[in-house]
């Protein structure tokens, strides 16, 4: 009974972080529109659909993601897997001086 409690509340946690992240990315959305996606048009502007494709891109990413970790984890471990996937993020966020 104490394991399955142990898992709740860390699969509890899990899903409220993910939750914030996505709320957070969310709520930013005219700051991130205004810096990375600068347009003159009137309305709706084809930067926010561009942000908006992001996040939804972002949703349905993840359970792919996980399908492709959770698979790392168990064959090789999930140190590898923490490796790999820190890499993965962190690859693409240097920059060219």
């Amino acid at each position: 009974m104490r394991v399955l409690r142990r898992v709740l509340m860390g699969l509890y946690l899990g899903g409220a972080l993910e939750f914030y992240d996505f709320s957070i990315f969310s709520g930013l959305s005219g700051p991130i529109t205004a810096n990375f996606f600068p347009s003159a048009a009137i309305g709706v502007s084809l930067s926010e659909i561009f942000f908006w494709s992001l996040f939804a891109i972002g949703f349905a990413t993840r359970p792919l993601g996980a399908i492709l970790f959770g698979h790392i984890a168990d064959r090789y471990s999930r140190r590898t897997c923490l490796i790999s996937s820190i890499l993965t993020m962190a690859v693409p966020t240097v920059r060219e001086s």
